[in-house]
């Protein structure tokens, strides 16, 4: 594939599903007509915007692997920055945060703990681990240790949940803050 080509199929690969519009400041427009003529890519009409994805899966599963690493945490933090630009829907944020975890961004503490909430409300308890994991490590303080075990407790990982737990500075807790640390070691 000529490269510009092969930028758009690599992108969709990492940030799939993706909106055009979003694509089109990622990509060369006109190479992704030409995936698109080359049926590597689909469009689907979807709440107002138009959704690309990959024609296969495979397609995906074969740039993925044969790219190298460092092209790909390129990508995807290219990916996560565009869809900073986009709303604050929960999903959006989870994704944007997963990528973003193995992308070459500097870690935002923020965004990992709301998306590490977002990630418990979507009942994805692993993912909410992970991400929790990374905001205490990008310096997101407690919060991101009582979403983290919360997520381990809900996974029955409850030693686990005590452990990250003990390790929370309690010094500048409010009443407020200790009841939720007693709350989430209770339970």
């Amino acid at each position: 594939l000529p490269a510009p080509v092969s930028d758009v199929v690599d992108v969709v690969a990492v940030g799939e599903p993706l909106e055009l519009a979003h694509l089109r400041h990622i990509a060369d427009p006109v190479a992704i007509e030409e995936a698109d003529t080359r049926a590597l890519i689909t469009l689907e009409s979807s709440d107002g915007a138009v959704q690309v994805r990959l024609a296969h899966p495979l397609y995906g599963e074969v740039r993925r692997r044969r790219a190298p690493s460092t092209r790909l945490r390129r990508l995807r933090g290219l990916v996560a920055a565009e869809l900073a630009t986009c709303s604050d829907d929960i999903q959006v944020v989870v994704r944007r945060a997963t990528l973003s975890l193995d992308s070459d961004l500097t870690p935002d503490p923020n965004l990992l703990v709301n998306a590490a909430h977002g990630a418990v409300w979507l009942a994805d308890l692993q993912l909410a681990d992970r991400l929790g994991d990374a905001a205490a490590r990008a310096g997101a303080g407690a919060e991101a240790s009582f979403v983290r075990a919360h997520a381990l407790s809900w996974l029955g990982r409850g030693a686990e949940a005590d452990a990250v737990l003990a390790g929370v500075d309690t010094s500048p807790f409010t009443d407020v803050e200790r009841s939720r640390l007693a709350f989430l070691r209770a339970s």
